[in-house]
């Protein structure tokens, strides 16, 4: 839970990312940049780890499904190729 509780916002101002949430299957802190869970034993009911009273933010909207695919095309002539070896 460590790992998790280094994402907790100090930001009084979002008092609902100053806790650790446990959902179903894992525990989820982010402070609105970064995100951090951590995989856990299956619950019924999901809620704050600290008792808080407050709505957690969608997290699952903010990880991709599916992993990003980039084409890039690089034209090097015989030099320029040499040069990045060296």
């Amino acid at each position: 839970m460590d790992y998790v509780k280094l994402a907790v916002s100090k930001d009084t101002s979002r008092e609902s990312l100053m806790h650790v949430y446990r959902d179903k299957d894992r525990l989820i802190a982010t402070d609105g940049h970064r995100l951090h869970w951590k995989d856990s034993t299956l619950i019924d009911t999901p809620h704050y780890v600290d008792g808080y009273n407050g709505i957690f933010p969608e997290y699952l909207q903010v990880i991709p499904t599916k992993a990003p695919s980039y084409k890039v095309k690089l034209s090097l002539d015989r030099d320029q190729l040499n040069q990045l070896k060296s």
